[in-house]
């Protein structure tokens, strides 16, 4: 719920069909940009060009009077039967107030009257990856936790996005899915991966970290999911983390 102590924000929803240079310039420049490590975070640029090209995508901008105060980007894929929660994000100074339980709130009315079933995050492992003031992963895992995510039991590691390194020491979560389900099906999670590590990087890859990856997703039918609180049983990649 969001907190009593402080008013609900706005919820403004930008598409392809709905643009809002300003506010999303905004959102980028005070949410986005201080919650993310540069290799995690496409250029602005990036940003606009691939929310202009993709009618299903939907940037939710929580706004308190004309101040984005949160941001959530949602990337649905319907041909490959699920979707990505690809940020997430409370804007410094403004954190502890409800508005990441808001925004997740807003995501789910948006999941359930969509044309997908799953849909997956990507965040850093704290196994692998500091926790500071700036770079919360222990926090945004946490987060995710309590709004009902789940993580699947495969190693990850996120694709280069805009010419940066590949993020090894990642996890997958399943952070909502459309009726009872056990397990994600393997050939749904590597399509999607096939997709979008070659969408990022200009083409399929054939390097040692890709195929590794690959023959994890797919070593059974079916990849696990478990509670949050179990993710340091995922056991890592055993394969070079570079791109």
């Amino acid at each position: 719920m969001t907190d009593p102590r402080h008013p609900q924000p706005d919820l403004i929803e930008i598409t392809a069909a709905s643009p809002n240079a300003a506010v999303l310039r905004t959102a980028y420049d005070k949410v986005l940009r201080p919650s993310f490590p540069v290799t995690q975070l496409a250029s602005f640029e990036v940003f606009v060009t691939e929310l202009s090209e993709s009618p299903e995508e939907a940037v939710l901008v929580a706004v308190d009077g004309d101040s984005p105060v949160g941001v959530a980007v949602d990337y649905p894929m319907p041909e490959l039967g699920l979707g990505l929660l690809a940020y997430a994000a409370t804007r410094p100074g403004h954190r502890s107030r409800g508005i990441g339980g808001f925004l997740m709130r807003a995501l789910r009315e948006r999941w359930a009257a969509g044309p997908v079933d799953l849909v997956l995050a990507e965040v850093e492992d704290p196994r692998f990856h500091a926790d500071t003031s700036e770079n919360r992963s222990v926090a945004r895992l946490r987060f995710y936790e309590r709004h009902g995510a789940e993580v699947l039991m495969v190693p990850w590691v996120q694709p280069g996005l805009d010419g940066n390194d590949r993020v090894p020491g990642m996890l997958l979560l399943r952070v909502w899915v459309r009726g009872p389900a056990e397990t994600v099906p393997a050939t749904t999670l590597v399509r999607w991966a096939d997709v979008y590590f070659s969408t990022e990087e200009g083409g399929m890859p054939e390097d040692a970290t890709f195929l590794a990856l690959r023959a994890r997703v797919t070593e059974r039918s079916a990849v696990a999911v478990a509670p949050v609180g179990d993710a340091t049983r995922v056991l890592p990649l055993e394969a070079p983390t570079g791109g």
